[in-house]
Parts: C-alpha cells; sequence; structure tokens
C-alpha cells in the first residue's frame, strides 16, 4: 500500500495544489492529512473545500480546532510579539469568513487515524496524529529522546507514529529488543 501524507497547510491553496500535483505523479493509493487546514495564507475555505471534495480524510490540528469552535484565541507558537499580534488578527479574520459549513467540517474532524495494513508475515499498526498522541498542542520535535516516543507509540499500540505540527520533517527507526523496530515520521 502506498500513502502520501501532507500536514499544516495553513490555508495556502497554491502550495497545496503543488504538492497534491507532486504527489499525483506517485500515484498512492491514499493521501492522509495530519492537520492544520486553515489559518495564515488567506484561502481558508478554498483549502477546506479542495480537502472535502478530493475526499482526503483529515486530522483535526491545532488551528482547526481553534477555527472550528470559533475560538478568539488559541496557542500557538510566537517567536515575538509582532508574530503574536499578526496571528490573533490572522484569527479573527478567519473566524469572520470561514463558512458555516467548513467550520463545521473543521470542528468535527477526529484526533487521530490508525489504520492495519497486512503485510506477508505480520500486520502493522499505522497511528498519525497531528502533534502527539495525547494533544494536538505539544511540539514533538526531532530532539525528542527514544523513550517518550516508545511510550507515546505504545499508548497507540502503534508500530509506526505519523506527526505533523512542527513544519519540521524528520525520520527516526527505533530499535527494540522485544520488537524488530519501531518507526516515527514527522510530516511536513
Amino acid at each position: 500500500m502506498k500513502i502520501a501524507m501532507i500536514s499544516d497547510i495553513h490555508a495556502n491553496l497554491p502550495a497545496l495544489k503543488a504538492v497534491l500535483k507532486d504527489i499525483e505523479k506517485h500515484q498512492p493509493d491514499i493521501i492522509y492529512c495530519l492537520g492544520d487546514l486553515v489559518n495564515f495564507a488567506g484561502w481558508d475555505n478554498e483549502v477546506v473545500e479542495l480537502i472535502r471534495k478530493r475526499n482526503i480524510p483529515c486530522l483535526q490540528g491545532n488551528h482547526d480546532d481553534g477555527i472550528g469552535n470559533s475560538k478568539d484565541f488559541f496557542p500557538y507558537s510566537f517567536s515575538n510579539k509582532a508574530q503574536q499580534d499578526y496571528g490573533i488578527e490572522s484569527i479573527k479574520l478567519v473566524n469572520r469568513t470561514i463558512t458555516p459549513e467548513n467550520r463545521t467540517y473543521l470542528q468535527n474532524l477526529p484526533f487521530a487515524f490508525t489504520i492495519e495494513i497486512k503485510g506477508i508475515y505480520n500486520t502493522i499498526r499505522l497511528v498519525m496524529v497531528h502533534g502527539s498522541t495525547t494533544s494536538n498542542l505539544e511540539y514533538v520535535q526531532e530532539s525528542v529522546n527514544d523513550a517518550y516516543l516508545l511510550e507515546m507509540m505504545d499508548s497507540m499500540n502503534a508500530d509506526i507514529l505519523c506527526m505533523g505540527h512542527t513544519h519540521k520533517p524528520w525520520h527516526r527507526p527505533i530499535f527494540c529488543e522485544t520488537e524488530n523496530k519501531k518507526n516515527i515520521s514527522s510530516c511536513h
């Protein structure tokens, strides 16, 4: 099974179209989105509508939760006051312009996806989340220790764990004494 994953589109319609066009060249069986469809680039409704039109299963990111639930402010990373001011204005704008239908869609997105991929010798359990296995707000960076990653994977009975949210792609195989290996990936 060939799977493509995208994440953290943040209302960037031109980027989404370009990525989907590139993905099509690889002919995946399915595309998953790990959340954060909205907020920042300005094409919030268009991005949500394209994801819905293409029937791409999507998780709820922290921005989807915030806009879906009409929050005036929700936590996410600001590196300075100017970014915080821009972020607050962006939230206000999206809350004014998102359609009721798209807001409901965002509000009802799931927290996680779990799929089982049957192989010749065993079945692999793939778990996808936006932030971490407990919160769509948690940033799981590449510097995180293996023990914490294994704890998250064990909590979801995952062989492979894929996350978005950080905007930084990384991949780490973890070799365990009790199992061949576990894989963790962060989508960009």
